[in-house]
């Protein structure tokens, strides 16, 4: 049974619909139970069950006993639909289950269907014996992305408490936000731009508030950009003019980013429960900058070559995680920089023409369901087809000697698993996987901790390839919210870590390695750009003597040679000894409440030290944990 239609179409992409079930037992010998078709909005969906003994041929990689699909006969489907945002809940009395997913995935997907995904639902279905059997799903549509417009469902479940707790800061202006929603639009660029949106209530006394919108770092390179977006509220029935926003590049990046006028709605001055937001946003014209080449221009971009792009960084991954830059923004994680260094990377090689079918990307947080990590790297170092050379960059956490930590979970599982991957092993798997006569070079990119290992192995292991690491083996890398400082720097934008080491000499110290093509490893030469910089910095400060003269090879030497305060991870291993056989998941907060306190065994020392005997002690324990997670 389906909402009516009228009210579908007055909420615009919200609808309800109940399935019962009657003789079960003889319906689940088929392959699949299709129940009452119902419409959301434009669209309709289906609720379809799959019988515990049909269900792994039907579908292996996604073994639920419950979908919700699309069916794209029927509707009104958008000629160019890139990609659909819904919320779905399941309810089932009978079973006494209620779960709720959350994706975002294309038309031909959704065709496809999505489920809860969880064993406890598929076991209480295989389980139950009766002959009557409902299913109630509730679904919304969050998200359209078409072609240069999104549309964006933002609910908020009670306006009230939005109101009160953005009023108990003291700010006249309103200009801090609370709530806030990411949002892409496609078609703009090779790859889509990435907006946020930020609500900011209570401005005035009548309740009303305005809406900001900035740009993700981590997107293409845009100079210039307009954008017209249409606000409307649902509940009230409250529809505001069309407005056009422009700006530049900087404009569109700053914190506040561009913001709009605000509401003049009466209701909302009383306004109390649900309130849901319907923005259309439309990019009217665009400028975006020209390619320019990374400041590192290596051997690592080209249409030729194929990449497999890891990250894995979060609460349930193990090993060390890059320590945070001082003087980040409240609430920055190393997650989300790992998050945004692939989108950098994935920019840096689509804006250089490498098509989108020579990338493969995946993150083990322990969240997303993928493959185990020895199959994926060793599929991709064997099925090299046509490629000239393979490229194999990581982002995330990793273990003092430099082995990469992923947080691994099967599909359809509920429970991950840590896998660690010794620079040793990728070695191993490259001579294993490719015949001698027709191997293939390999370049490695490591952005983490201890990354500076994997090029004494690639020079032990005589590597056919590269190695580019962040750090020295036993160094460690930083990070800041929008992606880690080696990421930024070889894709073009930010500055070197040799620069970010002279700004920060107080608290942090950074120095790339590499391990050539010639099997030569050690620290990587600071650019020209960079010697030369230093030399005036400390000619300024009489700090260099004149021996060194205009001879920048002099320079170049004291200027490595010169001594830092910070501390590489091994250098103080006695003073970790109490973290056990895993560290804490927020290293970077246990740091900071030891230098602010003044005491401890971090007291007076950055970045925190990590303990070799401790972490390796714990890597005997890492592939054999399992628990749930915390999706």
């Amino acid at each position: 049974k389906s909402a009516p239609r009228v009210a579908c179409r007055a909420r615009m992409a919200t609808a309800s619909n109940t399935w019962r079930i009657s003789g079960y037992q003889e319906l689940r010998q088929s392959n699949c139970v299709y129940g009452p078709e119902f419409q959301v909005g434009d669209y309709y969906f289906q609720l379809q069950l799959h019988p515990r003994d049909h269900r792994g041929s039907q579908r292996p990689d996604r073994p639920d006993a419950v979908y919700l699909t699309l069916l794209a006969e029927l509707g009104s489907i958008p000629a160019r639909l890139f990609a659909l945002k819904v919320r779905a809940t399941f309810r089932s009395e009978i079973l006494g289950l209620s779960r709720v997913i959350e994706v975002k995935d294309s038309p031909v997907r959704w065709r496809g269907g999505f489920g809860p995904r969880d064993e406890k639902a598929n076991s209480a279905v295989d389980a139950h014996e009766a002959d009557e059997l409902d299913w109630h799903v509730d679904v919304e549509i969050l998200e359209e992305e078409t072609p240069r417009r999104t549309v964006l469902r933002w609910p908020l479940d009670a306006f009230e408490n939005v109101r009160a707790g953005h009023a108990s800061v003291p700010c006249r202006a309103g200009f801090h936000a609370f709530h806030w929603r990411h949002f892409e639009i496609a078609n703009l660029a090779p790859t889509p731009i990435g907006f946020r949106v930020d609500l900011h209530p209570s401005i005035d006394a009548t309740g009303n508030f305005y809406v900001s919108f900035r740009m993700d770092k981590a997107g293409p390179e845009v100079e210039e950009l307009s954008l017209r977006f249409e606000l409307s509220l649902e509940e009230p029935g409250y529809i505001a003019h069309s407005e056009l926003l422009s700006g530049g590049h900087r404009e569109w990046l700053r914190p506040l980013g561009v913001a709009s006028h605000p509401t003049a709605c009466e209701a909302l001055r009383t306004w109390e429960g649900r309130l849901t937001l319907r923005l259309q946003v439309t990019v009217e014209s665009f400028v975006l900058m020209p390619p320019k080449p990374p400041s590192v221009w290596s051997d690592f971009v080209s249409p030729s070559f194929r990449y497999l792009l890891l990250s894995a960084a979060g609460e349930e991954v193990g090993g060390i995680p890059e320590p945070m830059m001082p003087l980040q923004v409240p609430g920055a994680t190393f997650a989300a920089a790992c998050a945004s260094n692939l989108t950098m990377m994935r920019c840096l090689l689509v804006e250089h023409g490498v098509p989108l079918s020579s990338i493969r990307e995946a993150s083990y947080d322990g969240e997303s369901e993928d493959v185990h990590p020895r199959d994926l790297i060793e599929d991709f170092l064997r099925e090299s087809g046509s490629a000239s050379k393979l490229v194999l960059y990581y982002a995330g956490h990793a273990t003092v000697d430099g082995a990469w930590c992923l947080r691994w979970r099967p599909h359809g599982q509920r429970y991950s698993a840590e896998v660690v991957v010794p620079p040793q092993d990728v070695m191993a798997w490259k001579k294993s996987q490719q015949p001698i006569n027709k191997r293939v070079p390999l370049e490695v990119i490591a952005d983490s901790v201890g990354a500076g290992s994997w090029c004494l192995a690639a020079k032990h292991e005589l590597l056919q390839g590269r190695v580019f690491a962040a750090c020295a083996p036993d160094g460690c890398a930083w990070t800041a919210g929008h992606g880690s400082a080696f990421t930024t720097w070889i894709v073009g934008r930010g500055p070197s870590p040799w620069e970010l080491t002279r700004v920060h000499a107080s608290v942090m110290q950074q120095e790339p390695w590499e391990c050539s093509h010639v099997g030569a490893a050690g620290p990587m030469k600071p650019p020209r750009a960079e010697v030369e910089a230093d030399v005036a910095r400390q000619k300024a400060t009489g700090k260099l003597a004149d021996v060194a003269g205009g001879d920048l090879a002099a320079a170049a030497r004291l200027f490595k040679a010169a001594p830092s305060p910070a501390l590489s991870l091994a250098s103080t291993a006695a003073a970790t000894s109490t973290w056990g056989s895993r560290p804490p998941s927020s290293v970077t907060q246990m740091a900071r409440t030891s230098l602010l306190e003044g005491k401890g065994p971090l007291a007076g020392t950055w970045p925190p030290p990590v303990s070799p005997t401790s972490l390796a002690g714990g890597r005997a324990t890492l592939g054999a944990s399992s628990r749930p997670s915390t999706g």
